[in-house]
């Protein structure tokens, strides 16, 4: 997805761009968790160090906190302000936008990553979990952190493993998805640039006129 909006000249609108950077952070999304995953599976491992663990999340968190300021900034223009969708979000505007979304991101992700790898862990380091979520990592300190889980719970409520499969890996994979199989644009410059790449094998496996010339001379003189 997004190397098709960077490709085709066509889709090169502030839309299309913010396609692209959720796209890049879906994937982005997978990668700090679906790795480590597989291979706790395929090794039979299930341990995580705490440098790493602190490293997954905040990769995770500022993913999901960067992607859900762009949808939801995205989402108000296109509904409560349509007719000046193009005005609003200008090449500028968009780029703006996505720095700041980046930024906001990193640090939200940040402040909570620090916060939880400094509480006392005086009890077990074993979570019930498929990769660092900080909920899941609160009851393990010694500590009352009932404020800070409180907060927590506002936006990250789900500590359901199930449940997180579908938010953290599904989701984010079917969302380039759904983008391209619901816009006749993507679609149209999909199928461009799967024509462009035939048609230039096509053109490799031709035998040039001037090769073709040279054969004929010499399939001619032969007989002769």
């Amino acid at each position: 997805m997004t190397a098709l909006i960077f490709l085709d000249p066509q889709l090169h609108t502030p839309m299309y761009f913010l396609r692209s950077q959720l796209s890049l952070m879906d994937l982005m999304y997978i990668s700090s968790t679906v790795p480590k995953v597989v291979y706790n599976f395929l090794s039979g491992q299930k341990s995580i160090s705490f440098l790493g663990c602190g490293v997954q999340s905040f990769f995770f968190l500022t993913m999901a906190g960067s992607e859900g300021l762009i949808l939801a900034y995205d989402c108000f223009v296109a509904i409560c302000h349509p007719l000046h969708y193009p005005i609003c979000m200008s090449k500028r505007t968009g780029v703006k936008m996505i720095i700041g979304t980046w930024i906001l991101g990193s640090i939200n992700s940040l402040a909570h990553t620090v916060y939880a790898l400094h509480l006392p862990y005086c009890r077990s380091r074993v979570i019930n979990h498929f990769y660092c979520d900080i909920p899941a990592m609160l009851p393990l300190p010694c500590v009352d952190t009932w404020v800070y889980e409180y907060m927590v719970s506002l936006c990250s409520p789900a500590e359901d493993k199930n449940l997180a499969v579908f938010y953290t890996i599904l989701t984010p994979m079917l969302n380039p998805i759904i983008y391209s199989l619901r816009n006749k644009e993507v679609l149209g410059g999909h199928r461009k640039s799967l024509w462009d790449v035939l048609s230039q094998e096509e053109v490799s496996m031709t035998v040039p006129a001037s090769l073709h010339h040279f054969f004929s001379c010499k399939l001619q003189s032969s007989a002769d």
